[in-house]
């Protein structure tokens, strides 16, 4: 019977630090860049979910096995597809969701997505916009601050 309790024990201890042992090889920050179009990129604490708030992986890793854990958009792509919800609606459901039961973290647009799409993503150049509105079918180049 000691045999079979001391067994049982490593067991345990085995199965419970497992998740623990993991999450200490978690990436410290992760950039999610996958779809953005009108938003900028999200910079995610991602090892301080899993260390500081004790958020085992299969919360949001839900699909893989425990140490083969991929990215979000492996299975969360731009569109919904199927019963798999798109990469924006998991991720707001998840996180945003997740933030507004425990009433902390981030819960508006820019408190995740920080800087300007505009200045930091797109280029400044006006022709990069507005080249199919150019009155001059490009005649006089592609800087328009010349003239206006």
């Amino acid at each position: 019977m000691r045999k079979f309790a001391t067994l049982l024990a490593v067991v345990m201890v085995a199965v419970f630090s497992a998740g623990t042992i993991v999450a200490a090889d978690a990436p410290e920050k992760i950039t999610i860049k996958d779809i953005q179009k009108t938003k900028t990129p999200v910079t995610f604490p991602h090892k301080d979910h899993s260390t500081k708030l004790g958020i085992k992986c299969a919360e949001c890793h839900h699909k893989d096995a425990a140490g083969k854990e991929q990215s979000c958009f492996a299975c969360h792509k731009a569109e919904k597809k199927g019963e798999t919800p798109s990469f924006k609606d998991a991720m707001h459901d998840k996180c945003k969701g997740c933030h507004q039961k425990m009433g902390k973290g981030p819960t508006k647009c820019n408190d995740c997505h920080k800087g300007d799409l505009y200045k930091d993503k797109l280029k400044m150049d006006c022709n990069s916009c507005h080249q199919k509105d150019d009155k001059h079918k490009g005649n006089f180049g592609p800087k328009c601050e010349t003239c206006h």
